[in-house]
Order: structure tokens, then C-alpha cells, then sequence
């Protein structure tokens, strides 16, 4: 995997990118966003940018770079303010605050994105038994033997997708539905992260809500 830190300040960041090479990663360092090559960046798989402070100009840049690049972005910063910090999160961006040494396990994208299933795989599917339950009465729903209560939104936005189940539903598809649409897509994505938080496992890999490329979720009822 190769991985691109933009560093401010080498000394602090040498613990990370000894990390990161220490895990069998190529790394590309730079201080400078011009001295990235188009063969470099075409090879990148994840960003990560080890700026101490973040200023209102800094921000830009790191929307810039959310809009610029499809790989994951990492920010990794010592004080920062609440405010920039929703904005960034609202844009994918993770943020990483007062880390030196970084377990590269957590330098994941935000919305796992899965491959399309093959044939086989969707047919296998179909043959076996649901493991996310709705509860309608109660307003839950129970995955595997856990039972989580959800809000009337998440269990509006999840039960739309129940229904819906392997199919894929752009993000316009779900504020007009459940939102009648007076909504952004910032309102989707929220739902989207409180839902995976509440029914995945891991919910940094989801299995059962998925990102699907071009835009779009698909839930995965096994």
C-alpha cells in the first residue's frame, strides 16, 4: 500500500513514517503539495496529512484535497477547532488529534466501499436466512442475537432500505423519501455512520450498509 504523508514538521513525524514503513508500506514524503508527480498519485491509496495547527486557509486546502482525490484522507493534528472539525467530517476527511505514532489500522476510509457481487454470490444470498430483523412494534432491530433500539429516522431510513435489500439507493433517492426532501446530503451520511455504529460490527468495514461506487448505499440482508 503506498501511503502519501504531507508533513509540517519531520522530526515530529518521524515516529509515523517509521510505523509506516516498519508495516511493509511505501511511503512518499513531501512538504509541498507541487512536488507530487501524476505516476505518484495515480499509485496512492491513502493520504495523510500531519499538520499540528489547522488554519481557516488550511481547511481549504484539506477540502481541496477531499474534492481533488478519491483515496481516503487522514488529517492528523494537534488543536483543532469543533467547528473546522465537523465541516472535515462532514467531508470524509477522519481526523486524528494529539497522535504521533499512528496504528495504521485506523488509516482506513471512512465508507468502506465493497465490490459489486458476483453472480454467484448474489444467488447464495438469496438462499439463506435474514440476519437483520425489523421490529416495528418496539422500533429496533435485531442483528444476529443483538437488539439495538433506533430513533424514528434511522429506523425510517433503515427499514426504506430493508425493503430495498440488494438493490442500490442513491443519496437523492433517500432525502426525498425520508426526508421529503429538505435535506442535504450531509443529513444521509450522519444517519448512514449513526446506523453502522449501532448494527455493525466493525463499523469502519461494514458488511450490512455498504457504499457503492458513483454514490449510493445497498444494504447486505444475508
Amino acid at each position: 500500500m503506498v501511503i502519501m504523508l504531507w508533513t509540517r514538521c519531520w522530526t515530529c513525524s518521524l515516529p509515523l513514517e517509521t510505523e509506516i514503513v516498519f508495516k511493509g508500506h511505501q511511503l512518499i514524503s513531501i512538504v509541498n503539495r507541487n512536488e507530487l508527480t501524476p505516476l505518484q498519485l495515480d499509485s496512492i491509496k491513502h493520504i495523510l496529512l500531519y499538520w499540528p495547527t489547522l488554519s481557516a486557509s488550511d481547511l481549504d486546502v484539506c477540502l481541496s484535497i477531499r474534492k481533488s482525490y478519491s483515496m481516503p484522507v487522514t488529517l492528523i493534528c494537534q488543536r483543532l477547532n469543533p467547528e473546522d472539525a465537523s465541516v472535515l467530517t462532514l467531508h470524509d476527511i477522519e481526523i486524528i488529534e494529539n497522535n504521533v505514532s499512528v496504528s495504521l489500522q485506523r488509516i482506513q476510509p471512512a465508507e468502506a466501499i465493497e465490490p459489486e457481487p458476483n453472480v454467484s454470490q448474489a444467488l447464495s444470498r438469496s438462499g439463506t436466512e435474514r440476519s437483520i430483523q425489523l421490529m416495528h412494534s418496539t422500533r429496533t432491530v435485531k442483528v444476529g442475537n443483538k437488539e439495538v433500539e433506533l430513533s424514528r429516522r434511522e429506523f425510517g431510513l433503515l427499514k426504506f432500505m430493508f425493503e430495498r435489500s440488494g438493490k442500490i439507493i442513491d443519496r437523492e433517492e433517500l432525502i426525498h423519501s425520508i426526508w421529503d426532501g429538505a435535506a442535504a446530503d450531509s443529513n444521509v451520511y450522519i444517519t448512514i455512520q449513526k446506523l453502522r455504529q449501532k448494527i455493525e460490527e466493525n463499523p469502519q468495514y461494514p458488511k450490512y450498509i455498504v457504499t457503492k461506487k458513483g454514490g449510493g448505499y445497498m444494504l447486505y440482508n444475508q
